[in-house]
C-alpha cells in the first residue's frame, strides 16, 4: 500500500507540472491568435500578385505579422535582412519594430538583432 504521503506529494507535483506547462503554453497561444490575425488581414486585403490591391499600401499590422514571422523563424536577424527578406526599407522596419518593442512583442538585440518575447 502507498503511503498517503507519497500520494499527497505525487498530486501536488502533478499539478504543478501541470501549471507549469500552461505558462508554457501561454505564449504559443498568442503567437497563434496573432498570427491568425495576420493570416485574416491578409486574405483582407489580398495582395496577391494580379490582385488589384497590389499597389495599395499594406496595413502596419500585416506588416508586423510579416515582421512576426521572420523573427520567430530567424531570431536575432537582423533588422537590414528583415528589410530585404520582405521588400520594406529599412527604415519602416525600424519604424515597425520600434512599435512593436513597445508593445512589448519585440526585443531590439544591441548590434541591431531582434528576437520574439515569450509574450
Amino acid at each position: 500500500m502507498i503511503a498517503p504521503t507519497s500520494l499527497t506529494y505525487s498530486y501536488h507535483h502533478d499539478i504543478l507540472k501541470m501549471r507549469t506547462r500552461l505558462k508554457e503554453l501561454e505564449g504559443l497561444v498568442a503567437e497563434k491568435e496573432k498570427l491568425e490575425r495576420a493570416i485574416q488581414l491578409l486574405e483582407e486585403h489580398d495582395l496577391g500578385e494580379s490582385s488589384p490591391n497590389l499597389n495599395k499600401r499594406v496595413p502596419s499590422e500585416i506588416r508586423k505579422a510579416e515582421i512576426r514571422a521572420v523573427v520567430s523563424e530567424q531570431p536575432g536577424i537582423r533588422v537590414g535582412k528583415v528589410a530585404e527578406l520582405l521588400g520594406l526599407t529599412s527604415q519602416r522596419v525600424v519604424q515597425l519594430a520600434n512599435t512593436m518593442t513597445e508593445d512589448g512583442e519585440l526585443i531590439r538585440k544591441p548590434g541591431g538583432g531582434l528576437v520574439m518575447t515569450k509574450k
